[in-house]
């Protein structure tokens, strides 16, 4: 990526220079010089073209472009990969991708045709063709206008330019398909190379002529070219205009086209490697299929430290490694699918990155037909919308082992397949599992009133550690009926016992009654407060008896044994405190000393 970055600035000069946009097809860039949309001399000023080769430090390769625009276009694939399986917005701010997208679409504001309301793309649909719509250029237009207003929203930039990019995405033609006409494949709809083509083009000729006349143009009959290169499909990489939830319409079409350039020996075609394979994963053709078509590829073709050897490309081939990725997990339209693409046999995956920074782990049962666990790290904290892999439904844990939410829903174009989405934490960790069978009405219903019950209670009324267990059994069932379609029967059942056995704890547990303890505590301390009003052996045994009645008082977990105890022994204290001077206290002195008779004593 840092090469494709530091060519950006020859980039931009390649755009402004009308000499070198000449080099992409001279008879059309004349045309637009003369409608005024090329400037004659200064080309396309702030857009980004790109030749066939660059090298690093803005060093050109090979100049030519082969009559197609698409190369600088195409390079922003992997720039986006990596902030969409990142989320890192300091390196999309610093990377200058955002200027990169913005500048390749700039020259494509200028290089489009509109025509009846509609935008057509003159380009080749292969080096050395000229066509209209030509399918792989077409999809890199949507992809940059996509994203376009994807990044301007994330970074809050250029708010003023989304209507543009938009309706330019609005008003580009679908990606062309023909109907085969004869052979195998009569009948079947398939994606084309380009929507029309150019008759008895001669590349690098100096006499082509060019013409908007709708009669001088022919409908493409094949989808493959010459070379078996599988070209219309790259719509699903790096363009992703479909993929794994497109419409099955779509889906049907895509498995056609394969199937035509499959009978073409297209598995092993030299550019096909990083391609067909990852397409046909994310486009759900049969996985056997493609296991066994690259198990054979690789046995005829691998060469020393595992490479691919075609005799001309190189490090491109490690761009098959997506497909077996993809196998194990995979992500279209903002959904996370696990083994989305995967024969019955044991598979187990741990910490693949998916688009949205989601770090996932899960395996596979090849027996059982049915995945074991999906468990997922959240680098980014964004929403996780997963397909389901149980019927059942999932169950989403925190690190805690609480529950997190999930709010159900349906796969685009794909109702029958649930979806579950729910939110993240930066940095938190979430395990899924198979959820159960939904809970009977009447059972939420018990739970619901067992809850309200539980809410009308004071808690002034019963000791701390029942109160603490019926608070926890609370907080349960409030999750629970805050979305109870989402836990299962048992799930229910276990809140509403464990609601039960809160509230009969509970009320075994009453607070014990400490008004009347209070009150002696308070006429006590009344009394010592004048304390030198009183005969100091009386006041002494006062305070004995007020301290441990605080004791109690300030034990929540005290029963009424123990209150009424301690507020008899404050209470005979507090009755036996004198004044000085009472003459009672003097006789109950003689009182006592009259139980001491002389005869009971041995003489001194």
């Amino acid at each position: 990526m840092d090469a494709l970055i530091a060519y950006m600035e020859q980039g931009r000069w390649n755009s402004a220079n009308t000499a070198v946009v000449r080099r992409i097809l001279a008879p059309f860039v004349d045309y637009k010089v003369s409608k005024g949309d090329i400037d004659s001399t200064g080309g396309i000023p702030g857009g980004i073209l790109y030749p066939v080769g660059i090298g690093p430090f803005g060093f050109d390769l090979d100049l030519s472009f082969h009559c197609e625009a698409l190369n600088a276009g195409f390079s922003a694939y992997p720039m986006l990969e990596y902030y969409n399986f990142t989320k890192d917005k300091v390196w999309l701010k610093e990377s200058g991708t955002y200027d990169f997208i913005k500048g390749c679409l700039a020259f494509y504001e200028k290089w489009l045709e509109k025509k009846d309301g509609k935008y057509l793309l003159y380009a080749g649909y292969n080096e050395g063709s000229w066509a209209i719509n030509a399918a792989v250029e077409l999809s890199v237009v949507k992809l940059l206008a996509r994203n376009a207003i994807y990044l301007s929203r994330e970074l809050g930039e250029d708010a003023d330019l989304r209507e543009g990019w938009q309706e330019i995405l609005d008003n580009l033609s679908p990606q062309p398909t023909i109907t085969m006409g004869s052979g195998q494949f009569q009948g079947r709809e398939v994606f084309a190379l380009a929507e029309l083509e150019w008759p008895n083009f001669s590349y690098g000729s100096q006499t082509n002529t060019w013409t908007t006349a709708d009669d001088q143009w022919r409908p493409m009959t094949s989808p493959v070219p010459a070379d078996w290169n599988i070209i219309p499909m790259e719509a699903v990489i790096p363009g992703e205009v479909m993929g794994y939830y497109s419409s099955q319409q779509q889906l049907d079409i895509a498995k056609n086209t394969i199937d035509v350039f499959s009978a073409r020996g297209a598995w092993s075609q030299i550019n096909n490697f990083p391609k067909i394979y990852p397409v046909a994963v994310n486009t759900r053709y049969p996985a056997q299929s493609i296991i066994d078509n690259l198990s054979n590829t690789i046995r005829n073709q691998m060469k020393l430290n595992l490479t691919i050897d075609d005799n001309v490309h190189g490090f491109e081939k490690a761009g098959n490694v997506e497909s077996v990725n993809n196998m194990m997990l995979l992500s279209d339209q903002d959904v996370v699918k696990v083994f989305p693409n995967w024969i019955q046999k044991d598979a187990k995956f741990v910490n693949l990155r998916e688009k949205g920074a989601f770090i996932v782990s899960s395996e596979y049962d090849g027996v059982l037909d049915q995945v074991k666990y999906v468990d997922v790290i959240s680098e980014a904290g964004e929403d996780l919308t997963l397909a389901s892999p149980w019927e059942k439904g999932i169950r989403v844990l925190d690190e805690a082992g609480k529950s997190v939410p999930a709010v159900k829903g349906t796969a685009p174009n794909h109702p029958d397949e649930i979806t579950y989405t729910f939110p993240t934490e930066k940095g938190a960790r979430y395990y899924i599992t198979e959820g159960g069978e939904k809970a009977d009405d009447f059972l939420v219903t018990l739970l619901a009133d067992l809850a309200g019950e539980a809410e009308a209670l004071d808690e002034d009324n019963y000791l701390p550690d029942a109160w603490a267990t019926l608070s926890e059994a609370l907080e349960k069932a409030a999750e629970i009926l805050d979305d109870p379609d989402y836990y299962t029967g048992e799930e229910v059942l276990g809140a509403v016992t464990q609601l039960l056995e809160a509230l009969q704890e509970l009320y075994q547990n009453l607070a014990a009654n400490k008004a009347s303890l209070r009150e002696a505590i308070a006429e006590a301390e009344k009394l010592l407060a004048a304390e030198d009003q009183y005969i100091p052996l009386s006041v002494a045994g006062l305070k004995e008896k007020l301290e441990a009645a605080k004791q109690v008082n300030e034990n929540g977990a005290a029963t009424q044994s123990a209150v009424d105890q301690a507020f008899l022994a404050l209470g005979e204290a507090i009755a036996n405190v004198f004044e000085k001077g009472d003459k009672r206290a003097l006789q109950a002195l003689v009182n006592l000393l009259a139980i001491y008779k002389e005869g009971n004593y041995t003489p001194a």
